[in-house]
């Protein structure tokens, strides 16, 4: 009995003392935890710069390191747009809703990517290699896509309003429901494209390869396309000779075996 008060004595007087410690470690593990956080943001700056760094010095990269930069940043929530990626190999990248706007992605390889919902306004992706990539709902308004391969393409629903798609390939391309209002098509390859249900109000239809009455007349606003030589005044494209337009459209009209079965819906397109 007398060797347990003793004990507990000793325990009383050294309390304060146990306290002391018991702050000291606690001080210690704050420290410890402030110091760890300091170096990892450190650490996480230093990964971000390198990561820029690899993409400003990697233009034109073949390898698919710059590629992996840039899906990076997407996926971090930065804003991609103004990259200069031309000549850069970004095959099968995920970029879906990235924001590339005015993006140079000219030569670039872009295929089998997906860039679903991304905003590619006012890119430019003239002679891009776009194969196979996912472009739904993307926004390529006033996008530059001369001479690129959109072969097999998805661009259902995309914003492809005044783009520029001069001798482009878009041959099996899904369109459908894709806003082509004002879009430049001379010379593109429409092969197979699916027209369907696609705003085709004021679109320069003039010289577009292997395009069909019937694939024209699955589109809205048809009738409001322009398919003779024009000129350009601001982004619209006047028709050189009107009467020659309106004969074409009346020519396009009077193929009767063209005819879909059931006509578009374009509701979407007309309610404004």
């Amino acid at each position: 009995m007398e060797k347990f008060l003793e004990d507990i004595e000793y325990l009383l007087r050294n309390s304060a003392t146990l306290e002391i410690i018991g702050l000291l470690a606690n001080i210690a593990l704050i420290l410890s935890l402030v110091s760890w956080l300091t170096g990892f943001e450190k650490r996480k700056e230093e990964q971000l710069f390198s990561t820029w760094t690899i993409i400003n010095d990697g233009k034109g990269d073949k390898s698919g390191v710059v590629k992996t930069a840039v899906e990076r940043l997407h996926k971090d929530g930065f804003s991609l747009s103004g990259l200069q990626l031309n000549k850069t190999n970004l095959s099968k990248a995920n970029l879906s809703k990235a924001d590339l706007s005015k993006a140079d992605l000219s030569e670039a390889d872009l295929s089998e990517a997906n860039l679903s919902k991304a905003d590619l306004s006012e890119a430019d992706l003239s002679e891009a290699n776009l194969s196979k990539a996912d472009l739904s709902k993307a926004d390529l308004s006033q996008a530059n896509l001369s001479v690129a391969d959109l072969g097999v393409v998805d661009l259902s629903q995309a914003d492809l309003s005044v783009a520029n798609l001069s001798k482009a390939n878009l041959s099996k391309a899904d369109l459908s429901e894709a806003d082509l209002s004002v879009a430049n098509l001379s010379e593109a390859d429409l092969s197979v494209a699916n027209l369907s249900e696609a705003n085709l109000y004021r679109a320069y239809l003039f010289g577009a390869k292997n395009l069909s009455n019937a694939q024209i007349k699955l589109a809205c606003n048809w009738k409001e396309a322009i398919y003779v030589n024009s000129t350009i005044f601001g982004d619209t494209f006047i028709p050189m000779d009107k009467q020659a337009n309106q004969e074409k459209i009346k020519e396009i009209e009077q193929d009767k075996d063209s005819d879909p079965k059931n006509p578009p819906d374009c509701f979407m397109w007309n309610k404004g």
